[in-house]
């Protein structure tokens, strides 16, 4: 029988910001790619984010900790305070998402299409040489 995964909590509290409690060492290493910094005591570890960012940069580090690591599979009990609602989520970057269409056209066919912000254009399509001209 496998072992049980680690619950992690993260939360808002009063004096010491938002933190994250739990996990294990691959728990630790996502909350730290989300923002989090490692705090220890004799007893215990947890994870805290920077002070006096802002409640925006909290819910958005928050929510993103709690992204990664419900994708990993961890149970994530989380402040509902600390979630973005569907309609403040991070929005597409409009040029990220033709870097990206741009790359998969070039996976699927083997060069890059020329397209908006490109340093390549479309080359001239071929001309067949008119015959000179003579008057007199």
């Amino acid at each position: 029988m496998p072992e049980p995964v680690p619950a992690i909590h993260i939360a808002r509290r009063p004096t010491s910001g938002v933190t994250a409690e739990g996990g294990d060492a691959f728990a630790a290493t996502l909350l730290e790619r989300a923002g989090f910094i490692p705090q220890s005591s004799i007893r215990q570890s947890w994870y805290r984010l920077h002070y006096d960012m802002g409640e925006d940069y909290e819910n958005e580090k928050a929510t993103s900790a709690y992204e990664m690591l419900t994708a990993a599979g961890y149970p994530v009990a989380i402040d509902p305070s600390l979630r973005l609602p569907e309609d403040r989520q991070r929005r597409p970057d409009p040029q990220r998402l033709l870097r990206i269409q741009a790359a998969q056209a070039r996976t699927a066919t083997g060069h890059a299409p020329a397209g908006p912000g490109s340093d390549e254009t479309e080359s001239p399509s071929p001309v067949t040489p008119q015959p000179p001209r003579r008057t007199r």
